[in-house]
């Protein structure tokens, strides 16, 4: 801890699980502010930044972008009420989520895409036969798939 429960720099970002890189660009861009600085010239930040460095980070997770992180902040420090700066946290997290099933629904697909995969390879440990894009592509396995899935298409192209 730093002077009366300042964090210096190093600190702050040891406690976010960040680099003194990502604080100091997230200074940069106005997203957080240091209090004051040593004799020494380290910037001291108040405690309360570790929660606010969280949630810039939690919210580039859901795929927002800093300029736009940046928007909102400000948008929340200026506004006269919660009334007047949640609509638009509320429309962007609206869009993000929409964005969030787009991309479970994928990592589903891609799941059932890998789990039959490794079904056919299952299979394929058994095979003597060299693999091979004509030997692949006659197997019985294969062939009595609907579709094969994308990772086994590939495998049998490379071959």
């Amino acid at each position: 801890m730093g002077h009366d429960g300042l964090l210096r720099i190093g600190e702050l970002a040891k406690r976010t699980g960040t680099t003194l890189r990502t604080v100091r660009y997230y200074e940069q861009l106005g997203l957080i502010n240091h209090f004051t600085r040593t004799k020494g010239g380290f910037h001291l930040y108040y405690p309360d930044n570790c929660q606010k460095i969280q949630f810039i980070r939690n919210l580039q997770l859901l795929g927002i972008p800093l300029a736009e992180i940046r928007r909102l902040l400000a948008r929340r420090a200026n506004a006269k009420s919660g009334a007047e700066a949640a609509p638009e946290m509320i429309e962007i997290l609206e869009r993000q989520l929409g964005e969030i099933e787009v991309r479970v629904a994928t990592y589903r697909q891609m799941k059932e895409s890998i789990r039959q995969t490794l079904e056919i390879l299952q299979v394929c440990q058994e095979c003597p036969l060299k693999p091979s894009k004509d030997v692949c592509c006659q197997c019985d396995v294969i062939t009595s798939m609907k579709e094969v899935p994308l990772p086994m298409q590939a495998m049998i192209a490379a071959s």
